[in-house]
């Protein structure tokens, strides 16, 4: 018996790749509006004022591109005191509980988007619109294609077996949230056992404990799928268990 596993595989990019491109993207809006301030020859159709409230926005622009650079830092490792330095907050504990407030909520919505592609688009992106980001960025930014790929696409950090281990880990840490209900706590086990699968499949190498692990899954995946063929209920997308997701720091 073919054991089912969800027909979206799971995400190329690692996570740090999409906080990158949340800089990038911040950095071309900035730049195009930037830009918009420098002709001179409509000046003569501006209201009084109007100048100042597009260099607010500008400055706005910036300070969300400050976020999202932040943000990015600390994906991909960055220490918060060199974070901070930077900053020049080093001393606002309001800020650190900010940025880390962002940090935990984005690796969250990640993960999830990461268990559940199917449901991606509500929490992170899409695919598709991955795709479409990706190609206007390519085509703006200036370098020009590469051997690796576009002057954005080119440069993102792939999804690796290290980070996909981080992963499986988190979702297995959030089974054993006394939060979770029943319902929404097999819906988890589900989607990981999923992945866990997918994960054992993509080795190039199988050890016999590697083989062991990926039938003892399937075994669990078909068990987790046999028991819910009787409940009609939604499952974590659904009314049932939005409550008891959302304790636990998901999103539906």
């Amino acid at each position: 018996m073919d054991t089912p596993v969800n027909t979206h595989r799971s995400g190329a990019y690692a996570p740090e790749a999409l906080a990158r491109l949340e800089i990038a993207e911040q950095a071309r809006e900035l730049s195009e509006a930037a830009a918009g301030l420098v002709p001179t020859h409509a000046d003569r159709h501006a209201r009084d004022g109007e100048f100042v409230a597009d260099a607010v926005r500008l400055l706005e622009g910036a300070r969300r591109l400050v976020d999202a650079a932040v943000l990015y830092e600390l994906v991909k490792g960055t220490s918060w005191e060199r974070v901070a330095a930077d900053l020049g907050d080093l001393d606002d504990p309001a800020a650190r509980a900010r940025h880390a407030a962002a940090e935990e909520d984005f690796r969250m919505r990640f993960l999830q988007a990461w268990l559940w592609p199917e449901r991606a688009g509500d929490v992170l992106t899409t695919p598709d619109r991955l795709a479409g980001l990706l190609d206007r960025l390519d085509a703006w930014a200036p370098g020009g294609d590469t051997d690796g790929g576009g002057p954005v696409s080119g440069g993102l950090a792939a999804l690796g077996a290290w980070e996909r281990s981080a992963l499986l880990d988190r979702a297995a840490d959030l089974l054993g949230d006394s939060r979770l209900d029943d319902g929404t706590r097999r819906d988890l086990e589900i989607a990981l056992c999923r992945r866990r699968i997918e994960f054992y499949e993509d080795m190039e190498t199988r050890s016999p404990e590697t083989l062991d692990a990926l039938a003892g899954t399937r075994t669990r995946l078909r068990a987790l799928l046999r028991a819910g063929e009787d409940d009609d209920q939604p499952g974590l997308t659904g009314r049932r268990h939005t409550d008891s997701a959302r304790r636990a720091g998901l999103s539906w």
